[in-house]
C-alpha cells in the first residue's frame, strides 16, 4: 500500500485520525495525501450567498497547516480540497478523489441525520476505506483482526485487500456467515495461511438480528481492534452507525 488519502476537517476527532494515518503511512512506507471537507453554510450577505466562507477557508488553511507539519518526513503528499459545505456534496468529491489512492481513511459520522461521507467513499469509489469510530481511543493496527466473510465478491475483495495491504498479525478470529461448509473453509484457510494467519474461525447462521449487528457483537467479544468486511446496502451501513472499532470495508 503506497498511496493512502486521509479526510481530515476542524472536527475534534480529524488530528487522532491524522495521527493514525500517519502512524500506518509510515509503518507501510506510503505517500499521505490530505483531503479537506467540511460541512459549513455559505457566507451571507443580506439575500446573497457565496462560498466558500471565511470560516470555511480558515478552517481549511488551518487543516492543511497541521497536516503538512503531521507528514513531515513522508514522500510527497497531495492536498485536495473539496470545496464543498454539505455532507452529500463532500461524500461525491471525495468518492471520486479516493478512486485513485490505495485506501481512504475517513471518520464514522457523528451525525444521523446527515449523509455519511464514509458511505459515499465506499460505495461509490470501488477501493478500500477504513473508517475509524467517532469516540473512544485508537489502538493498533490489526493487531487483534476480526475477518467477516459471507461468500459474496465484496467480502472476498475485503479479505483480499486486507491481507495484500495492511499488517494483519494473529491472535486473529475469522466469522463465516451463512451456513458451515467443510470445503469452503478449508480454502479460506489455505489462503490465511500464506500469510501467516491461522485465525479462529466461527460458523454462524444469519437469523433474526441484522449481519452488521452480528459482527459488531463478535468484535466487542474477540475485543477485536480491526473488522474486514465487505460492503451492500444490506451489509454495512448500520455498522458505520454503530461503530465501535476501526473497520476495513470495501464495496
Amino acid at each position: 500500500m503506497k498511496n493512502i488519502l486521509v479526510h481530515v476537517d476542524g472536527g475534534e476527532r480529524s488530528r487522532l485520525r491524522l495521527q493514525w494515518a500517519v502512524q500506518l503511512a509510515r509503518l507501510q512506507g506510503s505517500r499521505l495525501s490530505g483531503i479537506f471537507g467540511q460541512l459549513a453554510p455559505p457566507q451571507r450577505v443580506g439575500v446573497v450567498a457565496s462560498w466558500p466562507s471565511q470560516a470555511y477557508r480558515d478552517a481549511e488553511a488551518a487543516s492543511r497547516q497541521e497536516f503538512i507539519t503531521a507528514i513531515a518526513g513522508l514522500p510527497t503528499p497531495q492536498w485536495i480540497d473539496a470545496n464543498r459545505g454539505s455532507s452529500d456534496s463532500i461524500g461525491d468529491v471525495a468518492a471520486n478523489a479516493a478512486k485513485y489512492f490505495d485506501l481512504t481513511i475517513l471518520g464514522q459520522s457523528d451525525d444521523p441525520t446527515s449523509p455519511d461521507i464514509a458511505a459515499a467513499v465506499i460505495a461509490g469509489s470501488g477501493r478500500p476505506a477504513l473508517v475509524l469510530p467517532a469516540a473512544g481511543p485508537l489502538g493498533g493496527i490489526g493487531n487483534r483482526p476480526l475477518l467477516v466473510w459471507d461468500g459474496s465478491a465484496a467480502s472476498a475483495r475485503a479479505l483480499n485487500e486486507a491481507l495484500c495491504h495492511l499488517p494483519l498479525q494473529s491472535p486473529a478470529a475469522m466469522l463465516i456467515l451463512g451456513a458451515s461448509d467443510a470445503e469452503r473453509t478449508a480454502l479460506l484457510q489455505a489462503q490465511l495461511g500464506s500469510y501467516g494467519l491461522e485465525p479462529q474461525i466461527e460458523h454462524l447462521a444469519v437469523g433474526s438480528l441484522p449481519p452488521d449487528d452480528l459482527v459488531l457483537n463478535r468484535a466487542a467479544d474477540y475485543a477485536t481492534d480491526l473488522v474486514v468486511a465487505g460492503w451492500s446496502a444490506n451489509h454495512g451501513p448500520n455498522m458505520l452507525s454503530h461503530l465501535t472499532v476501526p473497520a476495513f470495508l470495501v464495496g
